[in-house]
This record gives structure tokens, sequence and C-alpha cells, in this order.
């Protein structure tokens, strides 16, 4: 009796130990695993931050003016913003939501570079090497450039940076983790940019304006490079873009006009991968054209309405012959005060 009972118990044993083990080889979640070619290209769609920087940065700038009580904001953001205040909000256009959209895309293109190295580097797998490097520098350069100084090689290297990731991340708040110097992140967004552009293969995307294609990455190394004051480079780079005929890849305003009875159809136009003018489509949630549209919603601060109708839309110059612009102004003042 004895040894039945033993055997009993060491059955059970074994059982519980196997189930044990099956449960801690599940995967505790809906992760996906990254082994293959294929999910490799589609992890990269998130490699793109969905974020603009164009509200903060624009009503911090010189081209935003304080129009005047008589106009109200657009939220709380706007106001600090303009009077440089610490920014507590967490709204899409708020420093905070930037900063993890940026290195959330970051961990994308991280997570699809470890895969490739796990798979042994493929040739087949170049053009997804090539985006996902361009990826990492682009969302970098943008943080740089708002939570940064300019760059300056006089005083790169002792300006603070931000940090610079090149592995994913495995543990939350991870120690070793610094922001370095701008000249450091410099060195490692040219590092990628330079090692990513020649592994770039359009052929590989169904659309490639929705992807960094050649043309994109080559428009991004120039810009880059005109911010490290490499022009030299930003030269070579801006004339692989524009190629020897750039009056072919600039927007037809005029069969553009053509279609401003159709508002749908003209915003559609705009933004149409069709277009030679535009070199890559993503997209940016952000709340700038409530600000900066023709809606009549937060117009305290931004562009200065009564100097823009009164004075600079008075000037005929390249974008206005005085008339319908500053009607155009006249009637939105006119409509906002009637509303009061």
């Amino acid at each position: 009796m004895n040894n039945i009972r033993t055997y009993i118990l060491l059955a059970g044993s074994l059982f519980a130990l196997a189930s044990c083990n099956d449960f801690l080889d599940t995967v505790p979640d809906d992760r996906t695993e990254i082994d293959s070619e294929q999910k490799i290209t589609n992890i990269l769609v998130s490699a793109y931050p969905e974020v603009s920087t164009i509200l903060i940065s624009e009503l911090a700038s010189d081209n935003a003016k304080d129009n005047g009580a008589l106009y109200d904001i657009y939220g709380q953001i706007q106001r600090d913003a303009y009077l440089w205040n610490d920014m507590t909000s967490e709204d899409t256009d708020a420093p905070k939501y930037i900063w993890d959209a940026h290195y959330n895309a970051i961990c994308s293109a991280n997570q699809a570079l470890q895969a490739i190295e796990l798979m042994g580097n493929p040739e087949s797998l170049n053009p997804q090497k090539g985006e996902a490097l361009l990826c990492r520098a682009y969302a970098h350069f943008q943080l740089a450039n708002l939570f940064c100084m300019p760059y300056n090689p006089q005083t790169a290297d002792r300006e603070l940076g931000i940090p610079y990731t090149t592995a994913p991340e495995t543990e939350v708040m991870p120690d070793g983790i610094e922001r370095g110097t701008l000249s450091q992140v410099y060195e490692n967004i040219n590092k990628d940019i330079e090692e990513g552009l020649p592994l770039i293969n359009d052929e590989v995307y169904s659309v490639p304006k929705y992807h960094f294609n050649k043309r994109a990455s080559y428009a991004f190394a120039a810009r880059f490079n005109l911010y490290y004051l490499k022009f030299d480079k930003a030269i070579e780079y801006a004339s692989t873009v524009l190629g020897d005929n750039p009056a072919n890849d600039v927007r037809n305003w005029k069969s553009f006009s053509e279609l401003a009875t159709d508002f749908e159809l003209r915003c559609n136009s705009y933004v149409a991968h069709t277009e030679p003018c535009n070199l890559m489509l993503v997209t940016a949630q952000t709340s700038w054209p409530y600000v900066h549209g023709p809606y009549g919603i937060g117009l305290r601060y931004g562009n200065a309405i009564t100097s823009c109708s009164m004075k600079s839309y008075r000037v005929r110059g390249v974008h206005t012959t005085n008339s319908s612009c500053q009607t155009a102004f006249g009637d939105l003042n006119r409509n906002i005060l009637s509303q009061r």
C-alpha cells in the first residue's frame, strides 16, 4: 500500500512539474515573435512617430503674437507654449506625448534591427534594415531639435543631448541610460543615416511614399546635414533628390487651384502619393489646424491678425497681391467680432 501511495505521489509531482513547465513556456501576453521577413516589414509601420511638433514649436517662436484678450485660446498648451511656461498637459501636442511617441517609434525600429541581426543579417532584409536605421535617426533628430540646443560644432561637446537608444528595452527604467552630449547624438544620427541610405530599395513597397523611400531618405539626409552644418553633404543629397529637372517635382499650383470648387478633392490631391512633390506621407496627430487654420478658434496666440491684415498683407509679394488676403482677413475679423 505504501508503495502504491509513493507511486501516486511521484506521478502527481511529475504531472505538476510538466504542467508548470508548460505554463512557463507559454508567452504571457499577445506579443508577436518577430521571426520572419514579413513580420519585420510589418513592425516598421510603427517606427514612424504619429505626432507633430509644429504647434508648440511655432507658438514658442517669433512667428507668434499675442492678439489680445479679445480672442480666445484653444487650450492651456497654446498659452503655455507662447509664454514659455512649463507644460503639464498630456494631450497630443504636449512635450510628454511627443517624447513618448518618438521613443515608441525608436523602439519599433530597434526591434526590427535586432530581429534582422538574429536572422543573420540576410541580404534580402537590407531594405528593411535601411528603413529601420533611417526611422531611428529621424526620431532622434526630431527630439534633439525640440529638447536640445541648436547644433554648434564649437559647443556641441558640452551641450546636453538626449538618450540615443540602439537596442530594445527589456526592463522599465533601466540603469545606465544617459543623455550624453549633443555632439554624440549628432554623430549617432549621422552614422545611422550613412549606413541606412545605401540599403533603401523602393521596390519592396507597394506604396513607397508611405515609407522612407530613396528620395525621402536623401531629403532627410540633406536636411540633417544642413542642421549639422555639413553644407557640401547637404548639397550633394539635395541634388540627388531634385535631379536634373527640379521643376518636374514641385507642386503644379495651376492645376491644383483648378480643384478649388471641390474641397474634398483638393485636400485628397494635396496629400496624394502620386504627386511628385510629396516625398513621403506619414500620419501626424495635432490640433495645429484648429489654431492656424480658417476656423476662428484659438486666435489669442498665433498669427498676428491685426498686423497681418493691416501691414504684411498690404504689400505685394510672392504670396499675395494685396486685395484678396486683406479682404479674407477683414472678413475673418468681422465674423469674430460679430460673435461677441
